[in-house]
């Protein structure tokens, strides 16, 4: 069905638009209204041939979902005889077969609409990129698409300036639709720092050859807190790779409309000078290294870590035009041989994906949480940043009768593994680490405690040094996060135009991703399988 579709259709490339941002810098999507949010306004209705992807996402039956969890456990658990067992994607498209009624319901509703140019599912079928006009949009989503626009950075995204509806003939065929929706909030993007923590001065070891790293993180000094060693162990076994997630922003904080492309050059002064070979094996989507405005912070930030711990291990960057997990997802379950590590660090409050003020419509969050759980399967770890913003996120907290604490997914999603940010305790002395007090964390609303961390947070909530904020702040029974932190604060990034130092749960990501594709080479030399949902 969908090849025919395709014939059919313009070929033209899919610029993704969709909601969220960077974590230790993340932006936020808020549910899109008729008025504007976060200094997003409501301009002219979009012209009627002014294209928009949006991302379909098919759903699977409850008993499905039921049974893939179930696998995704016993291939994770090391007491389980299924262990390591992982499914190939066509194993994987057995056990989750998506139903042949409603893939032709869906490709029968776009073929009817002339202006859909583009129509690409991921290998299973279960989400759909279409590409169409703001006309086709209006007509499939009895809806209306308008152009919105931010004042200070002139940037304009499409979206619907309301609710919207399928037809009877698909509702039950899909899940939830993406990137239809949602604006960033601008106001609550936090960036990492461009400065060195104020305080004692650093007595760090300067493991790169550049003045401007003293005092902060690099390489050598992750080496000697976690142990890594200096020389090959756990990067020489064929088929280990590990993967960075890069998007665009969009908006007016410190990355501002800069696309996370990345400059070899930049990779280069990075190698040499902290003497780490951080170049790139693969690039899957566009990068463009020669923009005004230089690599992207949070790119470099990415590839200069995951490479600077594990340069012999396989680099991908996935990039995305404009920020979209969907997107994201449709990606990697493309993939027949994905990176075995993924590092994610961008995304968005719960509260923007439909848990706000009793909304339980939170079908985008489960839909991408089934693509998680169908990558666990396969044998893919993904690690997501907790945020740079305490228990507030990005939307931030509140006041009086209306405070509430907020979780930031997918962070907060169980079938991912969550990274907070520590510091060490006495700054500048390698050694024992505290929490960095802007590192994101707390519990879901969205997502009840996993099974995997009841007893953990039994403990926490018996303990009374954790002095616990009001019951009506937080949900008691939800999801914890972060699962793992790893140092955040006052890394050298290094660029053509010399150091800078950042702070941010989207340095301590990429570290931990880095170290798990190490003990995945070492598993993978003794002819182990890879350590997938971790």
């Amino acid at each position: 069905f969908w090849k025919a579709r395709q014939h059919r259709s313009r070929q033209r490339l899919i610029r993704t638009r969709s909601r969220m941002m960077p974590i230790a810098k993340l932006m936020v999507l808020l549910p899109c209204l008729v008025i504007a949010w976060s200094g997003w306004h409501a301009a002219e209705r979009a012209a009627p041939g002014e294209d928009m992807t949006v991302h379909l996402m098919l759903r699977h039956s409850p008993s499905a979902i039921v049974k893939l969890e179930r696998t995704l456990v016993a291939v994770s658990d090391p007491r389980s005889t299924l262990y390591g067992k992982h499914l190939s994607i066509e194993q994987l498209g057995e056990l989750m077969p998506v139903d042949e009624h409603h893939k032709l319901a869906v490709a029968e509703w776009l073929a009817g609409e002339t202006g859909v140019s583009e129509v690409l599912p991921n290998h299973n079928g279960d989400i759909v990129a279409v590409t169409l006009t703001a006309a086709a949009a209006e007509r499939l989503f009895a809806t209306r698409i308008h152009r919105f626009r931010h004042p200070f950075t002139n940037e304009v995204l499409l979206r619907a300036t309301g609710s919207y509806t399928l037809p009877q003939s698909v509702t039950a065929a899909i899940a939830a639709v993406a990137d239809l929706v949602g604006l960033p909030n601008i106001d609550t993007s936090i960036r990492a720092v461009s400065s060195v923590s104020p305080g004692p001065i650093s007595m760090l070891p300067n493991s790169c050859s550049l003045l401007g790293c003293a005092g902060k993180i690099t390489p050598g000094a992750l080496k000697q807190r976690y142990k890594i060693p200096e020389d090959a162990t756990g990067m020489t076994a064929a088929g280990n790779s590990m993967a960075v997630a890069e998007f665009c922003p969009l908006g007016s904080g410190a990355l501002g409309t800069k696309c996370q492309y990345f400059s070899p050059a930049d990779i280069a002064e990075f190698s040499d000078k902290c003497h780490v070979n951080a170049t790139v094996d693969t690039i899957i989507g566009p990068n463009k290294p020669n923009v005004p405005w230089g690599s992207g912070i949070e790119a470099l930030l990415d590839i200069e870590f995951t490479r600077g711990l594990a340069d012999a291990i396989p680099l991908t960057v996935i990039f995305q035009k404009k920020y979209s997990i969907a997107a994201w997802v449709h990606t990697l379950s493309s993939m027949s041989q994905p990176p075995l590590v993924h590092s994610i660090s961008w995304g968005s409050d719960e509260f923007q994906n439909g848990t706000d003020e009793g909304n339980s419509d939170i079908g985008y969050m489960q839909a991408i949480n089934v693509q998680f759980m169908q990558a666990g399967v396969r044998g893919v770890s993904i690690l997501a940043a907790s945020g740079d913003s305490g228990v507030c996120a990005f939307e931030g907290c509140g006041s009086g009768a209306k405070k509430r604490y907020h979780a930031v997914f997918p962070a907060s999603s169980p079938y991912v593994t969550s990274v907070g940010g520590t510091g060490f305790a006495r700054r500048g002395v390698i050694g024992d680490e505290k929490v960095w007090s802007s590192s994101g964390g707390g519990f879901s609303d969205a997502f009840p405690a996993a099974d995997f961390q009841r007893e953990a947070i039994a403990a926490y909530k018996s303990n009374s040094a954790a002095k616990l904020p009001a019951a009506n702040l937080w949900n008691s029974t939800g999801r914890g996060y972060p699962d793992v932190s790893a140092l955040a604060v006052d890394y050298c990034e290094i660029g053509t135009g010399g150091a800078l130092g950042v702070s941010g749960t989207s340095a301590a990501a990429p570290v931990t991703a880095a170290v798990f594709a190490r003990l995945n080479g070492l598993r993978l030399a003794a002819g182990q399988p890879p350590l997938g949902w971790l």
